[in-house]
């Protein structure tokens, strides 16, 4: 989410970092609002696809993250397209891009794992119990693998072990490491702004937002 609103801002530098993201979101739910149609195609008549479409546009989550600064509408939007691919298409290869959206989705947004149950009725809706065991375990094989990847950084010993190797003192990583503070928080820890110095994020081209 931030890595395109970033790239939006580098490609139209009138726009602020915070209307980037804005404009993220916004395409990420008017998105969503097509796939809900389509899926509501795929099982209904055009009338319910119509009705749908309308409710979820007009729903104050819609309304409210589909304008804020918050990755949810972005993470939606990668899980409703995991859903409908695997609602329109079939054989493994579609299987595996329905796989990397959702992937995505969870990367951006672990709670969007509730959005893709309904990936198991799909896959068992046109196909053998043998086939749709292997097409499930394929699925959620892409679809959780990059997210446990991502997710090992946190843990206590390797944050233990990064702090340590940024200079940080072993009695300072070992409270840091230790910590049940969560990200937001973490980020003002004495610790973790001894190891991570903001030339670093200037190196990497990251804009400032003040």
């Amino acid at each position: 989410y931030q890595a395109i609103g970033y790239g939006l801002n580098v490609l139209v530098p009138s726009f602020t970092i915070e209307e980037s993201l804005r404009v993220v979101s916004i395409v990420s739910t008017t998105i969503s609002i097509l796939l809900v149609g389509i899926l509501l195609l795929e099982f209904e008549s055009v009338t319910v696809a119509l009705i749908g479409v309308y409710v979820y546009a007009l729903l104050p989550y819609s309304i409210f993250y589909g304008r804020a600064i918050l990755p949810d509408a972005f993470g939606t939007m990668w899980a409703l397209l995991s859903i409908t691919v695997l609602a329109k298409t079939k054989g493994w290869v579609w299987g595996s891009v329905a796989g990397i959206a959702a992937a995505i989705s969870l990367l951006v947004r672990p709670m969007e794992v509730f959005m893709l149950l309904p990936s198991l009725y799909l896959i068992f809706r046109t196909r053998t119990l043998k086939n749709g065991i292997f097409y499930i375990l394929l699925y959620w094989v892409i679809a959780s693998v990059p997210l446990y990847l991502w997710r090992q950084w946190k843990n206590g010993h390797n944050r233990f072990k990064e702090l340590r190797r940024r200079c940080v003192t072993k009695f300072q990583a070992a409270v840091a490491a230790g910590s049940p503070t969560r990200f937001w928080r973490m980020s003002r820890h004495v610790s973790v702004q001894k190891a991570l110095r903001n030339h670093e994020f200037s190196a990497l081209g990251l804009p400032r937002l003040y």
